[in-house]
């Protein structure tokens, strides 16, 4: 981040989230009920709130890794490769997860974005392991928080999908009628 930028940001990131936070959730759910209308019209099963909760912020976390992308690529072109590679399978896997019901998209978001966060992890406490800023420990910034906390999200709301789906399947066997 510029000097400039992070000097307006550090005056202003109250106001702005005071007035963007509102307006951000108000866009947020019209969004989902356009989509949920869209889903019906088209006669597709709705998704899980879980599943649902986790296409939302894998698309979030996307979004934020396309926004810091060309900060990276300015930096290393293998940094700037990274964030368009993992931007464009969050985006990716988020529709697929909308549109297809694979029994393994939840094991694949899951294992997926704890691969990131614990990467991000590893970047904020030992040191980025490759490129020319190799060993170096990245700074904590506001994007950082936000791309993590939505990526800790997905790995948590597929941990719940994938757990309902075993519970149902379970419950589903152990209560099954048997014919005599």
């Amino acid at each position: 981040m510029s000097v400039g930028a992070a000097g307006w940001w550090s005056r202003h990131a109250a106001h702005t989230i005071v007035l963007a936070g509102p307006m951000v959730v108000i866009v947020a759910i019209a969004v989902g009920a356009d989509a949920r209308a869209w889903i019906r019209r088209r006669g597709l099963t709705p998704l899980g709130a879980a599943m649902t909760a986790a296409v939302l912020l894998s698309a979030a976390a996307s979004i934020v890794h396309v926004a810091v992308c060309p900060e990276h690529l300015r930096e290393a072109a293998i940094y700037g490769v990274f964030f368009a590679a993992v931007a464009s399978v969050q985006l990716g896997w988020a529709a697929c997860a909308l549109l297809k019901r694979w029994t393994w998209l939840p094991a694949v978001g899951l294992a997926g974005n704890l691969a990131i966060v614990v990467l991000w992890a590893v970047t904020r406490t030992v040191g980025v392991p490759l490129g020319p800023g190799a060993g170096e420990v990245e700074s904590i910034g506001v994007l950082d928080i936000v791309a993590t906390a939505c990526e800790v999200g997905v790995v948590v709301a597929c941990a719940v999908a994938l757990h309902q789906r075993t519970h149902r399947v379970s419950t589903s066997r152990s209560y099954s009628p048997v014919s005599v």
